[in-house]
């Protein structure tokens, strides 16, 4: 479902306030986000465009360069606009595609900015049901400029990424999102500089048979959320990376939310500088057993969220948490066990690094002795538990030591 409009979001504040890391300390890639870009523009100011790049329309910021933005502006139209203006290099070029002249093909011609070059490139697809082809040529002049290439809301079962990103030796980051039969991206060509993939909210990634290119890619962060993949794809993806000492050592983002897991993904502590990780809106185990988590670089985020989580083991979490945040919300637990917690927290609160566990929106038991550790036993470890509520609504934090004074 469309989170917002592709043809009148610029999504250029993502670009601009994150630049080549773009969003990576965002935690949901969805068009919902793109509000952030009416406040950029706002914050820094515009200056008046030089030149005339009507029926398109022109930003020129003064930090970044020139964002050309053409919505439904057919192609002819925008060759004839880059053919009379000079500027050589963009900051970003926005494309909401025109209605296919038959069909439902949009075709996308060779040389389409006649000439100039873009860092960002970015194309949306107001309708679904259109088809989206590059030619291999149509943004050529941009291979050893561009660096981030965006596209959403098209059915790509027409698009050939190998051609038309081939010897892009700058481009960092894709992100495809809302978008359908996204198979073809099987057929990455080589590009060096990769770091960055999303692919979110679409479908046709459980179509491809081989992520073996995977394998040979150096992607820092990757996300999947909302792709409704089960766990063989997902286990064939992770493993095409595991199986790659540069790739697994590379990897240090990873977002699955939204998809149809039902395991904890088994490879998880094949990535050694894995630092943030999010399974939310999954089926998970109910227990989450021992071992389940165990992280060899410093946690920065791990998200299990509406996962249905009711029971974790002792020594689930194993790692640095010192600075972690784990989001337990809207799970089934009724207990806050000292076996589980104790340690985690007593890391977060002696280092103050910020981490913390958020228990929102869980059913947790207070009226027998299992928090006489934490409330009566520790309290200082409670600035480190967020949100946490009995199952009568009582936050923790109300919680009088003195009635656990019985408990042992």
């Amino acid at each position: 479902m469309m989170k917002g409009s592709f043809a009148t979001s610029p999504f250029l504040g993502v670009l601009i306030l994150f630049g080549s890391s773009f969003i990576a300390s965002a935690r949901n890639i969805e068009w919902n986000d793109l509000k952030i870009a009416n406040g950029h523009h706002q914050k820094v100011g515009r200056e008046s465009c030089v030149e005339d790049y009507s029926p398109c329309t022109c930003i020129n910021s003064p930090s970044y360069g020139l964002e050309i933005i053409c919505d439904s502006v057919d192609t002819q139209t925008i060759q004839q606009v880059f053919s009379r203006t000079t500027s050589n290099d963009l900051f970003s070029f926005q494309l909401t595609v025109p209605p296919p002249s038959a069909g439902n093909v949009v075709a996308i011609p060779a040389d389409l900015l006649s000439g100039k070059r873009a860092g960002n490139i970015l194309v949306t697809c107001p309708v679904p049901q259109w088809q989206l082809t590059i030619d291999a040529d149509a943004f050529r002049p941009s291979s050893d400029f561009a660096f981030f290439f965006f596209s959403a809301g098209c059915d790509q079962s027409q698009l050939d990424f190998s051609s038309f990103l081939n010897s892009f030796l700058k481009l960092s980051t894709i992100f495809i999102s809302q978008s359908s039969n996204v198979q073809n991206i099987q057929n990455l060509p080589a590009l060096p500089s990769l770091t960055q993939l999303a692919i979110t909210y679409s479908t046709g990634l459980g179509q491809i048979a081989d992520f073996s290119r995977l394998g040979r890619t150096q992607l820092k962060r990757l996300w999947l959320n909302g792709n409704q993949l089960g766990d063989q794809i997902v286990g064939d993806m992770l493993n095409a990376i595991a199986s790659s000492p540069s790739a697994a050592s590379a990897l240090e983002m990873l977002w699955l939310a939204t998809n149809q897991l039902t395991q904890i993904p088994a490879q998880m502590d094949s990535f050694s500088q894995l630092m943030q990780l999010d399974l939310s809106n999954n089926s998970l185990p109910a227990l989450i057993a021992s071992g389940s988590f165990i992280f060899n670089a410093p946690v920065d985020y791990l998200y299990l969220e509406s996962d249905g989580i009711s029971s974790i083991e002792p020594d689930a979490f194993q790692g640095d948490f010192s600075r972690g945040q784990i989001y337990l919300r809207s799970n089934s637990l009724t207990r806050f066990e000292e076996a589980v917690f104790k340690s985690l927290l007593e890391q977060m609160v002696v280092t103050n690094g910020g981490g913390l566990v958020n228990l929102e929106s869980n059913p947790v038991n207070c009226g027998d002795c299992h928090l006489a550790w934490l409330i009566r036993d520790n309290p200082n470890l409670l600035s480190s538990v967020k949100s946490a509520t009995c199952s009568d609504g009582t936050p923790f934090a109300s919680l009088s030591p003195s009635i656990f004074s019985s408990c042992p």
